[in-house]
């Protein structure tokens, strides 16, 4: 396939306890192949969804680049209820990716919250 490597070397926190809001953001420059994303619940969330989206933005000469402050591209929505009561999911994105997050596009409900984690190669 070609020269990818993993990167970071050990998975990356995207969300933490989270119930609104963007994550950390992943920034992958294009060096890999597939993400794996975690999605894990605390508690209960019997309502609201994770959003993992994707985007491009110039990094070019700076340590951590200008991140896009546009719509990100969404590849995948995980409803939060598939995953209550400390269950995984796990996503599997195939392709290149230069930036890619976690999102709450919908609060999370029931009184639970969401950690996400990333890696790639």
């Amino acid at each position: 396939m070609g020269p990818y490597t993993l990167i970071p070397g050990k998975p990356k926190r995207l969300l933490t306890a989270a119930t609104t809001g963007n994550g950390a953001i992943f920034v992958p420059d294009g060096a890999i192949a597939r993400a794996t994303i975690v999605l894990q619940s605390t508690g209960t969330t019997s309502g609201g969804a994770v959003s993992i989206e994707e985007c491009y933005f110039d990094n070019i000469g700076t340590v951590d680049g200008i991140e896009y402050a546009g719509t990100w591209s969404v590849i995948q929505s995980v409803s939060a209820s598939t995953f209550t009561g400390g269950a995984q999911v796990v996503v599997h994105v195939l392709g290149s990716v230069w930036a890619l997050r976690c999102r709450i596009s919908s609060t999370i409900t029931g009184g639970g919250t969401v950690d996400a984690w990333v890696y790639g190669n």
